[in-house]
């Protein structure tokens, strides 16, 4: 029943993105705004409920962490080509491990390799028929020039992975494999935003909340929402002041996609360093937070 409803999610979200390119980009802004941004939300709440750290432990892990997310975005703004390669790289990594309990790791290293394997394979095969698209919506993040190279370049890069994408479909648990055949099927055959809102919404950002409600011992969603408001808050004033970095030549689809990405971009890296060294702390924590 979930791989007939996550089939027919990518084929309506084509057909929409199809039909209505325009709206198609404002149900993708919508999402990621209300979903996809609060990603990181929950971070410090957890790390002070778990080790019991202080409130001055709290504040110092707060302003270490707003500071390396802005520190982040000036870099993205500055030099976009080059960090926009090492979020590509992050995110693959972070996609595929998705897909494997935190346990694995201790016993098969090979298996961070597989992982990331799987999370390029999800970031690069969109770029085998869709280059075009690809490049629009790259042009709106790092400009025409660059965004041809890195769409020829995951159309290459997409070329090395299928010979062995297998090795990772093979190490996965019956159900992550099926997850993972469907979700590289429509990143092949879909159109790269109607993919985008799927995948990183509907499945990764759903499936880490879930996840979290559920290990946390959660007991009434409204609880859930409200622990997310603060720094979800925070992100929403934080993307208000981002707009002024908005180059002027977008449009409103362009300016929508860039400041998404962008923040998207921004969180994403102190998450996820957050994620990686309290793991190696305690194990638990990565069931908490991956």
């Amino acid at each position: 029943m979930k791989s007939i409803v996550l089939i027919v999610n990518f084929i309506m979200m084509s057909l929409f993105t199809v039909w209505f390119p325009s709206f198609a980009m404002v149900v993708f802004l919508v999402l990621v705004i209300l979903i996809g941004m609060p990603h990181g939300a929950l971070d410090l709440w957890i790390l002070r409920k778990r080790f019991a750290i202080s409130t001055f432990k709290t504040t110092v892990l707060f302003i270490a962490y707003l500071s390396l997310a802005i520190a982040v975005f000036l870099g993205f703004y500055w030099f976009s080509s080059f960090f926009f390669g090492i979020f590509l790289l992050y995110s693959a990594y972070h996609f595929g491990m998705d897909y494997y309990d935190s346990s694995v790791f201790q016993t098969k290293v090979y298996c961070y390799f597989l992982a990331f394997i799987i999370g390029l394979s999800i970031i690069c095969l969109p770029a085998l028929l869709h280059t075009q698209k690809i490049c629009v919506l790259f042009s709106y993040l790092i400009g025409s020039e660059q965004a041809m190279l890195y769409a020829h370049f995951l159309q290459w890069a997409a070329c090395c992975l299928l010979p062995v994408i297998g090795l990772g479909l093979f190490t996965l648990k019956k159900d992550c494999a099926q997850e993972v055949v469907i979700v590289l099927m429509a990143a092949f055959l879909t159109p790269p935003l109607a993919f985008l809102t799927v995948y990183f919404v509907g499945i990764h950002s759903c499936k880490y909340f879930a996840m979290l409600y559920e290990k946390i011992g959660y007991s009434s969603y409204r609880t859930f929402v409200k622990d997310l408001l603060p720094m979800t808050l925070l992100t929403y004033t934080f993307s208000i002041t981002a707009y002024a970095f908005l180059p002027s030549t977008l449009d409103w689809q362009g300016a929508g996609f860039f400041l998404t990405i962008y923040m998207l971009a921004s969180l994403t890296l102190p998450h996820l360093i957050l994620v990686e060294v309290f793991k190696k702390k305690e194990v638990c924590y990565g069931d908490y937070l991956h």
